[in-house]
């Protein structure tokens, strides 16, 4: 019989540190530093399979998934784990075989939490999505960059500032006087033009996706909430690829990382912000939709089109948190709460009414985590 043992991948990008730990050894059995060849890592994977029955675990992060899905293709047990909720260690020495062998004994004692590997058409998809939200922190930053440059050289803004359509006529029109002050206008506004079209292209494309018959369904119950359009639809589906992988919404409220901190110790209890764990883009989308229930008294005649299109039971749970988000809403300005509390804490409401609406969707049927 194989004595069973665990194995722990300090990845980077050009090195691989791998270390050992056998079933109730104290310390490691071997380390071993090598370049990050998923080919050579597959070949001793299989060379110690003779001997051992392994379980192969490395933190996610830049690298992807693609040492994962060697190892799958070659029978190997491997786990993805989320670096936030890995156990901290005091001590002040860090060093690869240290982090590899802290990994293979975390994992031999259960401490670890597996992240849910997406497959390779869902990686694409959230890679489009995440590429727009880039190129929108980028148009922003050109925006910064035009303004930064009309006040150095002392020209002020109408009073229709914003970046709306008559503010870009006005661009258009600014005489800096100098030809090569021109010249360097012209081209922040050529950057800004192909940003904005690039995103556009993007948009389409998102469009196009969401349309799809992977997505179109669930795309649907999501716009017949407040604050969701398709954008935002994608970005929640493509982060959260199943829903039923969550037992209830306060679980899915801390994977987002929504949920209140707290630090206590003895008689003292300390309330931090939100946990802020999870991927900050999903995040950043649930607390923007928050903000649409100010307005939750008013649906639009697009709303009310799209909201027509949904069964009973989910037309309900949209209904309800028009109302139930809206008095919390209101209820927490009217305590003082600054705006941005105020919108995190609706959008813990909203995750779980979105939880509920999938449900009824999935029929209530329930997976476990993976």
């Amino acid at each position: 019989m194989k004595t069973q043992a665990w194995i722990g991948l300090d990845v980077h990008k050009n090195s691989v540190t791998v270390a050992l730990v056998e079933s109730g050894a104290e310390g490691e059995k071997f380390t071993q530093k090598m370049p990050n060849s998923p080919h050579q890592l597959v070949q001793l994977m299989r060379k110690l399979q003779r001997e051992y029955d392994l379980r192969v675990c490395y933190e996610a992060g830049p690298c992807g998934y693609s040492l994962y899905r060697k190892f799958a293709a070659a029978g190997i047990p491997c786990t993805v784990v989320a670096p936030s909720l890995i156990p901290v260690d005091l001590k002040k020495v860090k060093t690869d075989r240290l982090d590899a062998v802290k990994l293979a004994k975390y994992h031999r004692s259960g401490l670890l939490t597996a992240v849910n590997v997406p497959d390779a058409r869902l990686e694409n998809d959230r890679d489009l999505v995440r590429l727009r939200f880039s190129q929108v922190k980028e148009l922003t930053r050109i925006k910064q960059q035009i303004l930064a440059f009309l006040l150095r050289k002392g020209m002020e803004s109408p009073a229709h500032t914003g970046w709306s359509g008559r503010f870009e006529n006005w661009l258009a029109t600014v005489d800096l006087g100098d030809a090569q002050e021109r010249a360097l206008l012209h081209r922040y506004l050529n950057h800004y033009n192909y940003q904005k079209r690039f995103i556009l292209e993007l948009t389409g494309e998102i469009g196009e996706l969401a349309g799809s018959e992977r997505y179109a369904p669930m795309v649907a119950i999501l716009r017949g909430f407040r604050g969701i359009e398709t954008v935002t639809a994608m970005t929640i589906l493509t982060h959260l690829a199943d829903f039923r992988a969550f037992p209830g919404p306060r679980k899915l409220m801390s994977y987002i990382g929504l949920t209140p901190g707290e630090y206590s110790s003895g008689d003292s209890r300390k309330n931090r912000g939100i946990t802020k764990t999870g991927n900050n883009l999903l995040r950043r989308a649930f607390v923007s939709i928050g903000q649409h229930y100010s307005t939750a008294d008013k649906v639009s005649a697009q709303l009310r089109l799209r909201r027509d299109q949904l069964s009973a039971p989910i037309l309900a749970v949209v209904q309800r948190a028009d109302r139930r988000c809206r008095k919390r809403y209101f209820a927490l300005r009217a305590k003082g709460k600054h705006n941005n509390t105020v919108k995190t804490a609706v959008a813990r409401e909203v995750i779980a009414f979105v939880w509920e609406a999938m449900m009824h969707h999935y029929g209530g049927q329930m997976r476990a985590v993976v």
